[in-house]
């Protein structure tokens, strides 16, 4: 099992009650290293297998894995 990085998009509906669908993603095993209320965006870890139990929670829109890149240095021949 390996943990896989998230993020979550929070319902328009339930944004008033970001705190709430923070504690049930935890309950649900995710690890939050970040809540963005502004924008209603949840980021945090959980483990692969655990995925789909976060889109049953009430006020989940979305779950997606994050994604992220490297760029090469700006002296590289690469750009």
């Amino acid at each position: 099992m390996s943990d896989l990085e998230v993020t979550v998009l929070v319902d328009d509906q339930h944004r008033g009650q970001i705190s709430e669908v923070v504690e049930a993603l935890q309950a649900a095993g995710m690890r939050v290293a970040q809540c963005m209320q502004q924008i209603g965006v949840v980021a945090g870890t959980i483990e692969s297998t655990q995925m789909d139990r976060l889109c049953q929670i009430e006020g989940v829109a979305a779950v997606e894995p994050s994604q992220s890149y490297q760029l090469e240095p700006p002296d590289s021949e690469v750009q």
